[in-house]
């Protein structure tokens, strides 16, 4: 069974990486805008700034699901130097000799 490359591309680690920390960016961007707009309406520019303050609610709500598949919560994150694992019932199962 081959995968088509852009399969492989979407779950190699550096990809998850980078989609992760591009995410990141724009949930940060978005949640400035948003927090600027709420606490100092007074220095709120408005324009393209509204944007964010739309895409904020959204973002934080896809954050717990982005974290969930590109973040440590999906098992890809080194523990010790040894990657975790994670049982077909999703509990963690810690490396051998601990």
């Amino acid at each position: 069974m081959t995968t088509s490359l852009a399969e492989t591309l979407l779950h190699h680690p550096l990809s998850r990486r980078i989609g992760w920390v591009l995410y990141a960016i724009v949930f940060y961007m978005a949640g400035e805008n948003f927090v600027i707009w709420l606490l100092e309406p007074h220095n709120f520019t408005g324009g393209a700034r509204w944007l964010g303050v739309a895409a904020f609610p959204v973002l934080l709500i896809g954050f717990f699901f982005i974290q969930r598949h590109l973040g440590c919560a999906s098992g890809h994150c080194p523990v010790d130097g040894t990657s975790t694992r994670r049982s077909k019932d999703n509990t963690y199962q810690p490396p051998p000799g601990i």
